[in-house]
């Protein structure tokens, strides 16, 4: 009865010793910070804070097609309603970078008061940018972008830590 159930263990953690695949392993070369899916095209888009670029994976090619340069130290990213701009913060430059997703090249750069870390966009096609900083005060923020109105980054909210 011992070996039986010493037999039984046995083979359940042999069993479970091999992992499933799920999909296909492809190199990422510097890593990735963050990803959108853009179901439109087929692609992912992934930020390297080490390089500086969003590099640009074909789902159907199974392969990258190419890098888009941004400014410094891409963090985040988020398509927008009508996937048409992919729009990055970048932490080192200050910058919300708007990526024309058609021509995978950057058509506006938004300089912000502070550091962004994350972006979001709403769905009345607003954009939302949180940062480390309000750049005169220090205390973190959250700032909007309406791409209907133009250039415009106005703060929404000034947030300021609990100490307790």
């Amino acid at each position: 009865m011992v070996i039986a159930r010493s037999l039984v263990v046995f083979l359940a953690c042999a069993l479970c010793s091999w992992g499933a695949t799920f999909g296909r392993v492809t190199p990422l070369f510097g890593g990735a910070s963050d990803l959108v899916l853009d179901e439109t095209r087929n692609r992912i888009y992934l930020t390297s804070s080490v390089q500086g670029v969003i590099q640009v994976y074909s789902l159907q090619q199974q392969n990258f097609l190419s890098t888009i340069q941004t400014d410094q130290t891409p963090l985040s990213v988020a398509l927008s309603r009508d996937a048409k701009s992919l729009y990055v913060t970048c932490y080192d430059g200050s910058s919300l970078d708007v990526i024309d997703l058609n021509a995978l090249t950057v058509v506006k750069r938004m300089i912000l008061p502070a550091k962004p870390e994350g972006v979001a966009v709403g769905s009345d096609g607003r954009v939302l940018i949180t940062t480390a900083g309000s750049g005169t005060g220090g205390t973190p923020g959250v700032f909007e972008q309406d791409p209907a109105v133009g250039n415009n980054v106005s703060q929404v909210v000034s947030i300021i830590p609990k100490i307790p």
